[in-house]
């Protein structure tokens, strides 16, 4: 855009003055309507027609490149800042921090992302009726349901963790987290757990079929389970072949039916691995039998008091899938 000089200015404010129709000013002095507005608006309110002092460095994007910038961000969130612009002539040269810096005025921050199943449209259906179907069970009837699942207990975690250094430091061995290929030694354990905090766990073989997984219910529900009792388990292979069910039927245990697949945000024993996996991580065992020693105590550490929260937000649970028409939900 050509820029207007100072004398011309002082001729579009003699004019105003003499005839005040920006129309007729803009026509005499072959400009636009617009910019003899701006320039008339500017003399009175800073009687001056001079450049003011700026405020700083000039914008690199208009305002509509930064609109443009925004909504190509909203359409690819997992581009980094660079590819954004990477190959398009529509926008300057720009490093890193600059585009961080325009998405950030328009609130789009970089964040980790969260790490959930994927979803299809059947299984968000499938969730979504569930849910409805069970929305209706009170806080005390939770209570009675005795959720269980698997899990891989590591002796090491690949959780983030954060570090207090001096500049610089950045590599030096005690300010490193160490890793170790696939968690080092782990351990595969069966546990469940009850509203009021009554719990159990089971050391599981590397591999559980179906007849590995009936040892491991013998032990688990023996002295758990009540006539009162709901017992839920996922949909894992194992867990619904007919030897399990028929088993599970002799042992006249009242399962929850139809526990949707892909749902471990409506599971509460998924927060408990959480905590405890971290625990876990924080001891260092040496070998497998201390590893199990550890996992052991740290479950039964943890207070009864953090498994009955777990249980009363399941009202929360399902109304939060139902909220997202059977999506993700922050649990």
């Amino acid at each position: 855009m050509p820029r207007i000089s100072e004398e011309m200015r002082y001729r579009v404010i003699i004019k105003m003055q003499e005839e005040a129709n920006q129309k007729k000013v803009a026509r005499d002095l072959n400009m636009c309507r617009c910019t003899v507005r701006k320039i008339w608006l500017k003399f009175l309110k800073t009687n001056t027609v001079s450049d003011l002092k700026k405020s700083g460095r000039p914008c690199l994007l208009s305002e509509r490149g930064h609109r443009d910038l925004v909504i190509l961000a909203k359409k690819s969130p997992f581009c980094g800042p660079l590819q954004l612009v990477e190959g398009s002539k529509c926008y300057p040269s720009m490093c890193r921090s600059t585009i961080q810096r325009y998405l950030r005025k328009s609130g789009l921050y970089g964040r980790k992302a969260a790490k959930k199943p994927m979803l299809t449209e059947e299984h968000m259906k499938r969730r979504l009726n569930w849910c409805k179907a069970y929305s209706n069970f009170t806080e005390d009837m939770w209570l009675k349901v005795m959720f269980s699942d698997e899990s891989q207990i590591q002796r090491f975690t690949t959780h983030c963790r954060h570090v207090r250094r001096p500049v610089g430091a950045r590599f030096q061995n005690r300010y490193v987290c160490k890793t170790v290929k696939y968690g080092g030694i782990s351990i595969l354990c069966w546990g469940a757990i009850l509203g009021d905090g009554t719990r159990t766990i089971v050391r599981c073989p590397p591999r559980l079929n179906s007849e590995a997984y009936q040892d491991v219910l013998d032990v688990g529900i023996r002295d758990m389970y009540k006539e009162d009792n709901i017992f839920m388990h996922d949909g894992a292979p194992c867990h619904r072949s007919r030897q399990t069910k028929a088993y599970l039927d002799r042992k006249k245990v009242c399962v929850l039916s139809d526990w949707p697949s892909q749902s471990p945000d409506l599971n509460p024993i998924e927060n408990l691995w959480a905590t405890l996996k971290k625990n876990v991580s924080r001891r260092h065992a040496s070998n497998k039998e201390e590893l199990w020693h550890v996992i052991v105590e740290e479950w039964h550490k943890v207070p009864n008091n953090s498994i009955l929260s777990l249980y009363r937000s399941m009202p929360q649970r399902l109304a939060s899938v139902i909220k997202s028409k059977g999506s993700h939900s922050k649990y």
